[in-house]
């Protein structure tokens, strides 16, 4: 409970909630990868091939983190900032929800670790060895 999960006055979102963004983020972006980001990447003259996009996706992981890093960063700010405030010594676990940091400031960090997902995804659906069976 170090965010604030709110959305108006009737609706919570749990933090176990948030993993269903990174499926759907999936299944929307590899069509868009391979329809746009892939055919754009040719054009530019960046290369499409295996290697880079192992690489390209470990970058994109070690961005993940340094947003997650960022969104750590801006809660211990907000208790800080409070603690300050109302000469209090609440923690991260303890802040009262309406000054803890929204729940949904962590999309960007789900986004980023979906899009290099699409990336190594996409590798191995478009991989000359994999055959699929049919009876």
């Amino acid at each position: 409970k170090r965010m604030n999960g709110q959305l108006g006055d009737s609706f919570t979102i749990k933090p176990d909630q948030m993993q269903v963004f990174n499926p759907l983020l999936i299944l929307c972006l590899i069509p868009v990868f391979e329809t746009v980001v892939y055919p754009l990447m040719k054009r530019i003259g960046l290369p499409t091939g295996a290697t880079f996009r192992m690489v390209f996706g470990m970058v994109l992981v070690a961005a993940s983190f340094a947003i997650c890093g960022f969104v750590e960063l801006a809660m211990e700010e907000r208790v800080a900032a409070y603690n300050q405030e109302h000469m209090t010594t609440y923690d991260l676990d303890t802040l009262p929800n309406i000054n803890q940091l929204h729940i949904l400031t962590t999309i960007p960090q789900i986004f980023v670790i979906t899009c290099e997902k699409s990336f190594v995804l996409s590798l191995v659906l478009n991989s000359p060895t994999l055959t699929l069976h049919r009876p």
